[in-house]
């Protein structure tokens, strides 16, 4: 088990000596303080992927007769909005689209055959342009309008709003595509609702551009004396150094994605990224560990259906004895006292179950991920004890790990929104590529140390049922790395098993394990370590939408550029059938393989 230094309780309070908590208190009176003055962006058609039917009447008023907060604290603002707005996005992308597509869980019933249709998505899109730019843009107008001595204290602060704007700018192009994003701000102050669209290749080299400014401007000497975010930025304390080198490594998340749509922009910015001054997130204590309060729920709490474990990525994990199979998912409920009471009251009993419960890892089980197995009864049948309770056969998604406040419970939410383990990983994946001349081994195994050990933070935090006996051993984290099929000189691919422990990795960053699986092809069909099984409904082998549908707009304001940018890209407005959502894809992901397939 591990020692006192790799408490919870620990990285809380060592890294710098303070508290991270932001008080909840003073989030929401800097929103009251700053809501009249959020115009929103209602310009034309500009929320369109919500059918906005909204009209512009009463949100027009003048900005300039409103008094507005401090300009670090409307940065915090954006900062909570970054993981606060999820909710949706858990419900709907997450839980009922992304994890069960690339087969990490299927529904507690089991998937059906229309699994690869999107009806309803989160709010991504809604939420970039109404609750993290506004208050971002605002700090840039005020510095603008500041003279030359006024503004030097807002330099760092200035670019620093541009890191935020990037996380989620990815998050929001990577399923949808171009975006209003160099003129989205415009409707705010001047009133012009004609905003014309950036491509994803456009938003790509714009945002190469905006990080390394920031960089620059956050490694600078000459502006000592600058505002800070101070404590109430909950993430990094006002640490610049930290924000530079979380804006470094976002660069290699951008730069995976170009591989095969602008591999010379991709060079570019490994390059730049691995030479900077401001290095890389290789760090626990330099991690983007995203949490607000202690009181804060998590965005997680309702899990659609009752997810369980998708069977062929439990197998892979159970297998190899990865401890973060504890933490990613509840054992079921036959343990050996229940298990001896239905047989003995007669009650059926799962043949999937052993006859003896010896240990924890008897207690973890997946489903099937075809539809065609959905009606498999070991698998899906509803059984319950003597009692009549319902016990479920299947590992389902641990609920406390994604919304520690479940059942009443008081475990603190931590979502680490930005790891050292993602950034080991791409390093390893380039230099095993030839991109970087490093030892992808060392970052491999850096990479799967140092996911272990966060996500064992995070369990901690979230104080999970039964936490003092899902722990693990240094001893067994090194037999993982050493002994198991993900052993670097175990047979196999070694540019597979980088990819897998990505896929590990970003269990709780599904938007980062979709792109993975688009851009590589992971799962592989025949790989001998984690199998992709095509999705048989009927028979007939399931497509898989790319990316999320795109509405017309019904305010036909910003009409023309919305058609334009539609007609640039290849998309048809409106379809939301898989077989479209598939051979119509977003520009980084349009050479990609397919889903299974290297």
């Amino acid at each position: 088990m591990f020692n006192q230094q790799y408490s919870a309780e620990g990285y809380r309070k060592d890294w710098r000596g303070k508290e991270p908590w932001v008080s909840m208190f003073k989030i929401i009176e800097m929103v009251v303080a700053f809501f009249r003055r959020m115009i929103l962006l209602v310009m034309g058609g500009l929320l369109l992927l919500n059918a906005c039917t909204d009209d512009f009447s009463g949100i027009n008023e003048n900005p300039n007769a409103i008094t507005a907060p401090q300009l670090e604290q409307l940065f915090v603002y954006s900062l909570y909005k970054l993981g606060s707005y999820q909710y949706g996005e858990w419900f709907y992308d997450n839980y009922q689209y992304i994890m069960p597509m690339i087969q990490q869980v299927v529904p507690v019933d089991g998937n059906k055959a229309d699994m690869n249709f999107i009806y309803n998505t989160g709010g991504r899109y809604w939420s970039f342009y109404r609750e993290i730019m506004p208050n971002l843009a605002e700090i840039r107008m005020q510095i603008e309008g500041m003279n030359s001595i006024e503004k030097l204290p807002y330099n760092k602060l200035y670019h620093l709003t541009y890191i935020l704007q990037i996380m989620q700018g990815l998050r929001v192009t990577d399923v949808y595509g171009s975006l209003i994003y160099q003129e989205s701000m415009k409707g705010r102050d001047s009133l012009e609702f004609l905003m014309s669209y950036d491509t994803q290749a456009q938003l790509f080299d714009l945002w190469h551009e905006q990080l390394n400014s920031a960089i620059s401007a956050l490694l600078s000497e000459q502006d000592q004396e600058s505002v800070t975010t101070g404590e109430d930025d909950f993430v990094y304390q006002g640490d610049w150094l930290l924000w530079a080198r979380l804006a470094n490594s976002l660069k290699l998340r951008i730069a995976v994605r170009l591989e095969k749509a602008n591999p010379e922009l991709m060079r570019k910015m490994i390059q730049e990224a691995w030479e900077s001054p401001a290095g890389l997130i290789t760090n626990m204590d330099e991690q983007f560990w995203w949490a607000p309060d202690e009181s804060y729920t998590g965005p997680a709490i309702d899990i659609y259906n009752g997810a369980v474990a998708a069977a062929p990525f439990m197998e892979m994990l159970k297998s190899n004895r990865d401890p973060r199979t504890l933490w990613f998912f509840e054992p079921n409920d036959m343990d050996q006292a229940r298990l001896t009471g239905m047989r003995m009251a007669q009650l059926p009993v799962p043949e999937i179950i052993p006859d003896t419960i010896t240990s924890i890892w008897d207690r973890f089980f997946g489903g099937p991920v075809e539809p065609d197995s959905s009606n498999l009864g070991d698998y899906f049948d509803v059984f319950r004890d003597s009692d009549n309770v319902r016990v479920y056969q299947l590992s389902r998604l641990n609920r406390f790990l994604f919304a520690p406040k479940t059942n009443n419970r008081n475990g603190t939410y931590v979502d680490v929104m930005f790891s050292a383990a993602e950034v080991c990983f791409y390093l390893a994946e380039l230099a095993e590529k030839g991109y970087l001349t490093t030892d992808a081994r060392v970052w491999y195994e850096k990479g799967i140390d140092l996911s272990v050990r966060t996500y064992w933070k995070v369990a901690q935090e979230a104080d999970i049922p039964m936490i003092d006996s899902l722990t693990f051993s240094q001893s067994g984290l090194e037999e993982y790395i050493r002994e198991s099929k993900f052993d670097w000189d175990a047979p196999g691919d070694p540019l597979e098993k980088i990819y897998l422990q990505q896929y590990i990795n970003f269990f709780k960053l599904p938007n980062e394990n979709f792109t993975l699986a688009r851009r590589t092809g992971i799962p592989f069909v025949n790989s001998q370590l984690l199998n992709w099984h095509p999705f048989q409904a009927g028979n007939v082998e399931l497509i898989l939408p790319r990316r999320w549908p795109i509405l017309a707009p019904s305010v036909t304001t910003n009409s023309d550029y919305f058609n334009q940018a539609m007609i640039q890209q290849g998309f048809t407005v409106g379809a939301t059938d898989p077989q479209t959502l598939n051979q119509e894809r977003v520009w980084w992901d349009i050479c990609s393989p397919e889903f299974g397939s290297q």
